[in-house]
């Protein structure tokens, strides 16, 4: 016999009934007590905005700009951020800017402030220089060390005069074993180049410097530097070869999809996971209680349940393919490797699904009328994490959209930095020819704008959560 259910589209309107209906035991009851303090954090009521991070000011609407070197313009990490909020906050239209340069210092930084960060209007501007400001020298061979730390502070008080809050990351690792490894390789792109041998002590030296600034000034600061090292040394050990800067300047694939993740880490999400439901069967209806969507028309017996569910986010994806052009820096199709590496399907896309009152058995799942996989009861009711299942509408979705990112960063972001970066030196050279400059690339500048708004368009179409008809099933037995 199929039962009517509570149906409940969110965790307060679950909670009282939750409470006075006497089946739920302490445990689960503590469980939903910190789902409905969790939604109550995320979804305020009094129609104030709400930062979407816990230790940065992102709010719905917000302008991001990532001001950098060569490693931002590279643009995978700045690709792998997008697609993060535009999956995890579908509805927020949050824009992120990127603005790096390559060969640029703080110094440029400072001098292109106008044209590339005050202009957008941003309420956050994460600062990532530092590998080009050494020189690629020993630390104390001229004055570069100090020239850093003054531009650093000028370009904060910028930031702060056009009231955004300023990050600053660290530089990324510099692999003077992989330089020295590639020095006969005619393919190598700075053969020839002298580095210095201890030039990564001159990055930490930057690292533990602007760790300290930022803390003065009560900023965020992303330890990349760290985090990439790590990795880097943790592999090593096990094969000698192993690099995440191939050039051992700029990160690949895998090493940028680090860096998204330890400024995610940094930034602190409020939306860490996509989905944690509990379904309980209390002998006439299956109740439930949830965060991270909504869930209507539940019904069933205890060996069937089924119900519409409503994602509020979609799963973070990257692309298997990190570009389909070819690129400068020859880097390997690798970002997957960092998939694993980091567990994302468990650290941030996990969808838990838990269900208590089914009778001893093994079930099979559909969703959309497609079976999904098979799950005994005895796994259903410890919970399951659907997240592996890349065939589920709301994985598919998500991979389109970082297909679409892909195509953005690919045909808009890097060819607009490219013009961006020409104006810049024509700007600098001679000020009369600006506007022949501006003359000249204004078609093309407009082409750019309007594919990029198509773009933009097709991903938020894309990423709209829609609802999904689920059906758990017992798998009778051949004898039944």
């Amino acid at each position: 016999m199929i039962h009517s259910s509570i149906q409940s589209s969110s965790l307060n309107s679950t909670l009282p009934n939750c409470i006075t209906s006497g089946w739920w035991n302490r445990c689960v009851l503590n469980r939903v007590v910190l789902l409905a303090i969790s939604f109550l954090l995320h979804n305020p009521s009094n129609g104030f905005a709400e930062s979407l991070t816990a230790n940065a000011t992102i709010e719905p609407n917000s302008t991001i700009v990532v001001l950098g070197d060569s490693i931002t313009y590279q643009a995978h990490f700045t690709e792998y951020l997008r697609s993060f909020f535009d999956t995890r906050y579908p509805t927020q239209q949050i824009r992120l800017i990127n603005a790096g340069s390559p060969g640029h210092r703080v110094a440029d930084g400072i001098a292109r402030f106008s044209q590339d960060v005050a202009k957008w209007n941003p309420s956050l501007v994460m600062i990532m220089f530092g590998m080009n400001d050494g020189g690629y020298a020993t630390l104390h061979s001229d004055n570069r060390f100090a020239d850093y730390k003054n531009n650093l502070k000028k370009l904060v008080e910028l930031i702060r005069s056009i009231n955004a809050e300023p990050i600053i990351i660290s530089p990324t690792p510099f692999d003077f074993l992989t330089s020295q490894r590639r020095s006969n390789d005619a393919s190598y792109r700075f053969r020839g180049k002298s580095f210095a041998p201890d030039y990564d002590q001159t990055l930490l030296a930057y690292t533990k410097w602007s760790d300290q600034f930022a803390k003065h000034e009560n900023l965020v600061f992303i330890d990349a530097h760290t985090s990439l090292n790590e990795h880097l040394h943790q592999k090593r050990s096990l094969n000698p070869t192993f690099t995440l800067m191939p050039d051992a300047i700029h990160p690949d694939p895998a090493g940028h999809l680090l860096l998204a993740h330890t400024i995610l880490k940094s930034l602190g999400p409020t939306r860490k996971i996509v989905f944690d439901g509990l379904f309980k069967y209390n002998g006439a209806t299956w109740q439930t209680a949830h965060q991270g969507g909504q869930i209507r028309s539940v019904n069933g017996d205890t060996t069937t349940i089924t119900f519409q569910i409503k994602l509020n986010s979609l799963p973070w994806k990257v692309p298997e393919k990190h570009t389909l052009q070819d690129l400068r820096w020859k880097n390997p199709p690798n970002a997957m490797t960092m998939v694993e590496h980091l567990q994302l399907p468990n650290d941030y896309n996990a969808s838990y699904l838990k269900i208590h009152g089914l009778e001893d058995g093994d079930y099979q799942i559909g969703c959309d009328g497609i079976l999904h996989g098979n799950f005994t009861q005895e796994a259903l009711a410890r919970g399951v994490n659907l997240a592996s299942h890349e065939d589920l509408p709301w994985s598919r979705k998500a991979t389109k959209v970082a297909e679409l990112h892909r195509q953005l960063t690919d045909e808009i972001v890097r060819p607009m930095r490219n013009i961006a970066g020409q104006r810049f030196r024509v700007n600098r050279q001679a000020i009369g020819d600006l506007a022949r400059f501006d003359h000249q690339n204004q078609l093309k500048v407009d082409e750019f704008k309007k594919k990029q708004t198509d773009l933009l368009k097709r991903i938020r179409q894309v990423n709209q959560p829609e609802w999904h008809e689920i059906l758990i099933t017992k798998i009778p037995f051949e004898n039944e």
